[in-house]
């Protein structure tokens, strides 16, 4: 969920107004872990002697912000599953909001109001202790630093869960495309994570927390219309635009923004985006027939940038078929260590989406606030619609007699003026 700073306060207030006064189909492979094969890179061996900046990452956008059962499905979650789910069906790049509350770190979707995805050193925890056990796997993360927390007041988070000891360092800073380890040796090395802070860091200091837009450039993130993807960079401003798109490229890592928003709440002028899910679950597919669907997204940005690699991020991962696109983009369609996520997050197992803490005050009194909204609109607009269409009869009812009348007159002068 993303939320126009201008709008956030109109919005709570504008709502607040309003109110004051059975186990789901497993996966393809079901719920049991496959026997763990050390040869395999990121699920498959064909990755091993691929170079970090050549294959592509699938990407979960807004990773500790989940809809589940209690909080109601809130509109300010971005996925269905935990990260621990993420991680066993093929997720590579975790990507997620640092808030600073009271000094210290807190995973916050635009604010704690809005959603409370828990403390950072607790999903820390989670994502080491899957690692450890998947010796064979490398994972990207990518912190938006909302409050600009400098990297020194997040490092013995790092520390304390023992993930700074994966930690990869580049020899040299920044790196360009084709200068990056393989996997198989960054796997060698034991630094099998990498990191990104969106701001703050200080590279000098603590090699291992890396300046995001040093190393990869993004493609828009607000996106409405899938039809309008573009491999053109946003982010950073220096090579924003397709005159800088082969600079871009040549430099960084390319990273496409591929979910998608719905523009809530119009009706009180303001400006709230939610995911979509119901778009997204089209697009995360490699159906071609779909206006930008990810396959052809792939393909498309591969093409522009004159090479294959990069991040995809993602909402929703488990709806479409995202997974399948990307291995596909990866060349391989068998992948081993993967434990997928059940086809539909209803009545899935509590574990598969716990622990998201609380979908705050803000989001659900949005979420009571669009629904009602929605009940007052949509008669209206059936109203309307019926309006249109009676009128549209209407006309269709008088344009035959007009379009005779004007027949007749054109006949009547062309006759007396000849033509």
């Amino acid at each position: 969920m993303f939320v126009q700073p201008s709008a956030l306060f109109p919005a709570l207030f504008a709502i607040t107004a309003l109110f004051s006064g059975a186990l789901a189909a497993p996966g393809r492979n079901g719920l049991t872990k496959r026997q763990y094969d050390p040869t395999a890179c990121n699920n498959h061996p064909s990755l091993c002697t691929k170079k970090y900046d050549q294959i592509y990452w699938l990407g979960t956008h807004d990773s500790p912000f989940i809809r589940h059962p209690e909080n109601g499905y809130s509109v300010a979650g971005n996925q269905y599953f935990n990260v621990h789910t993420q991680l066993e069906a093929g997720v590579r790049l975790l990507q997620g909001q640092i808030h600073n509350e009271g000094g210290l770190p807190r995973l916050c979707h635009s604010e704690c109001k809005m959603m409370d995805g828990g403390k950072l050193e607790d999903y820390l925890v989670q994502v080491k202790d899957w690692l450890d056990k998947h010796p064979s796997d490398v994972v990207t993360m990518l912190w938006v630093n909302a409050d600009n927390m400098p990297a020194r007041d997040l490092e013995k988070y790092f520390v304390d869960t023992g993930m700074k000891d994966l930690a990869y360092i580049p020899p040299q800073r920044p790196l360009k495309p084709g200068e990056w380890p393989t996997l198989k040796e960054m796997i060698d090395s034991g630094k099998r994570l990498v990191l990104f802070l969106s701001g703050g860091t200080d590279e000098a200091a603590i090699p291992w927390m890396l300046d995001e837009f040093q190393y990869m450039f993004e493609t828009p993130f607000e996106n409405f219309d899938p039809a309008k993807y573009t491999c053109a960079g946003d982010r950073p401003g220096n090579l924003k635009g397709p005159e800088k798109m082969q600079e871009a490229a040549d430099t960084r890592i390319g990273f496409q923004n591929r979910f998608l928003y719905d523009k809530k709440l119009e009706q009180l002028g303001l400006e709230i985006y939610t995911p979509d899910p119901k778009r997204q679950r089209l697009i995360n597919s490699g159906d071609q027939s779909i206006p930008g669907n990810l396959k052809d997204g792939i393909e498309k940005c591969a093409t522009e940038w004159g090479r294959r690699g990069g991040y995809i991020l993602v909402d929703f991962f488990n709806e479409g078929n995202a997974i399948a696109a990307v291995d596909a983009a990866n060349g391989f369609n068998d992948p081993r260590n993967r434990v997928n996520a059940p086809l539909s997050f209803e009545n899935a197992p509590k574990e598969l989406w716990q622990p998201t803490k609380s979908a705050g005050e803000m989001s659900l009194l949005f979420d009571k606030g669009a629904d009602a909204i929605d009940e007052v609109v949509t008669p209206i607009k059936d109203v309307v619609d019926d309006v249109k269409d009676e009128v549209k009869d209407k006309v269709k009812e008088v344009k035959g007699p007009i379009e005779n009348a004007k027949d007749e007159v054109k006949d009547f002068f062309g006759g007396l003026f000849g033509r």
